[in-house]
């Protein structure tokens, strides 16, 4: 037995379910973000928790919005799922930029990446500060399945994904 830092516990606990997290400014301008610290808070009612850096633009926006959608995306679309971890939506347009397609499924306020096996529509019920993160609690308000392809999974520290499937 070793003791080992929390950072080297991320890589060691792989593989982790990946998503994809995008959101809409008041402006209608929109971002997506990699997140894989999420996870079902309750099924009645229906409710996703998960935790984003205090200080990035994802949180800013949702905070502002109170509505996201979370997708799970496939292997079609791995390279730019992985992009989507690289850069600041503050900074870049990366729906844009990397050339996602997005859909808007019946019920959601926010849309969804093309390329994902499932994309939940989210809307802000509260949150909690945790350390340099924040804790978003949401109501899962509708859910949709975009395509049968497995979902993808971070492995060695988000090092990459892939499914497991």
């Amino acid at each position: 037995m070793k003791k080992i830092e929390i950072m080297e516990t991320v890589a060691l606990s792989s593989p982790h379910l990946f998503g994809l997290l995008v959101t809409r400014s008041e402006d209608g301008r929109r971002n997506v973000m990699g997140v894989s610290w999420f996870s079902f808070a309750s099924l009645k009612p229906a409710k996703m928790v998960f935790c984003l850096g205090s200080k990035g633009y994802t949180g800013e926006v949702i905070g502002k919005t109170g509505v996201a959608t979370l997708c799970l995306p496939t292997e079609q679309i791995e390279k730019k799922a992985m992009a989507c971890c690289k850069s600041s939506g503050r900074d870049t347009d990366k729906i844009a930029s990397l050339g996602l397609e997005t859909i808007l499924p019946e019920g959601f306020d926010v849309p969804a990446i093309v390329g994902s096996r499932i994309a939940w529509a989210l809307k802000l019920d509260q949150t909690m500060q945790a350390g340099d993160h924040t804790v978003f609690l949401a109501d899962i308000t509708a859910a949709a399945q975009l395509s049968d392809e497995p979902s993808l999974y971070a492995f060695g520290g988000y090092s990459e994904l892939k499914s497991v499937e």
